[in-house]
């Protein structure tokens, strides 16, 4: 009988056990389901505060990036027409690609290279000497 009362209270014990086990894996979820989801929320939040300033830093360096190239052309241009200015003083024509005419080429010198027939600083006037008489 004393076996049977042993095997009695081990059984209740095992069922007890059994019990408490069960509660606490059950309030184990709950818990870890709640922790996942303040992660997932905490995780969500910090994702769309980067999103924004890595959004705000792209425009910042967009509007940086334009002003940087707006200075940087009108800073060519200046240079460019100080060019062409002390060139002028100096006697030369700058050419540029378009300033030549009758197919003739601008060098990056500054001086068109007329074709056979046109002369001049431009290639635009007719040479004589290459005109056949009829």
């Amino acid at each position: 009988s004393l076996n049977s009362t042993l095997d009695t209270k081990t059984s209740a014990l095992r069922q007890e056990l059994d019990t408490q086990v069960s509660s606490l894996n059950s309030t184990l979820d709950t818990k870890t389901s709640a922790l996942r989801q303040e992660l997932d929320t905490q995780v969500s939040s910090l994702n769309s505060t980067l999103d924004s300033k890595t959004s705000a830093l792209h425009q910042e360096l967009d509007t940086q990036l334009s002003s940087l190239n707006s200075s940087m052309l009108s800073e060519i241009d200046s240079l460019k027409s100080e060019k062409a200015a002390i060139l002028a003083r100096l006697g030369f024509l700058e050419c540029q690609a378009s300033s030549c005419v009758n197919h003739g080429s601008c060098l990056s010198n500054g001086t068109c290279e007329c074709p056979i027939g046109w002369v001049g600083t431009l290639c635009d006037l007719v040479s004589w000497s290459s005109v056949t008489p009829v």
